[in-house]
């Protein structure tokens, strides 16, 4: 494959290359990256033995961008179908009819993530009624609360409250005086 290596940058006609790095350490040397025309979009060709390896992108002395690969010496794999503590590099075999990907995790069914997502979800709702019916209702507040409250508002005095003037009243009274 070619062109593996990309990055982008707001600058156009730099030198960039890229450092594979494995555990720290630089491996082999660093990959040139031309740009594209002058788009500011720079590509190169990873190289090496199989394995995952931390790119470093650096121009004109400065690092510039960084990223990760997983390479089966010829090809980048996804990320996805390999498993660096069991997995040997996922093999992809491409012929006129058929893709085989050997070494690839075992992906769930749709029905079996829909089911799992229903089990949670009653689960969480569940939850979520069990936290809300231990709320207090009208039904399982007691009589001598209720009672009590009511005590209190009974004593408020409202003779005040209606002798006091409104906006519109106090308006159409001083109409009437002018008038």
């Amino acid at each position: 494959m070619a062109n593996e290596l990309n990055i982008a940058l707001p600058a156009s006609g730099l030198t960039v290359t890229c450092q594979p790095y494995q555990a720290g350490a630089a491996v082999g040397s660093a990959i040139s990256c031309p740009e594209t025309g002058s788009t500011g979009f720079y590509s190169g060709n990873m190289a090496g033995a199989a394995g995952t390896y931390q790119l470093a992108f650096r121009a004109g002395g400065a690092n510039v961008g960084s990223g990760s690969i997983v390479w089966s010496g010829s090809a980048e794999v996804p990320a996805s179908t390999f498993n660096p503590s069991t997995d040997t590099v996922a093999n992809v075999t491409l012929c006129a009819t058929t893709t085989t990907l050997t070494n690839a995790p075992t992906v769930p069914s749709a029905s079996a993530i829909a089911s799992q997502v229903r089990t949670e979800l009653s689960v969480e709702l569940a939850r979520i009624d069990a936290a809300t019916s231990t709320r207090a209702t009208p039904a399982n507040i007691p009589t001598s609360d209720i009672t009590a409250i009511k005590g209190k508002t009974d004593l408020l005095n409202t003779t005040r409250l209606a002798q006091v003037s409104t906006t519109e009243i106090l308006g159409n009274l001083l109409a009437q005086a002018n008038s």
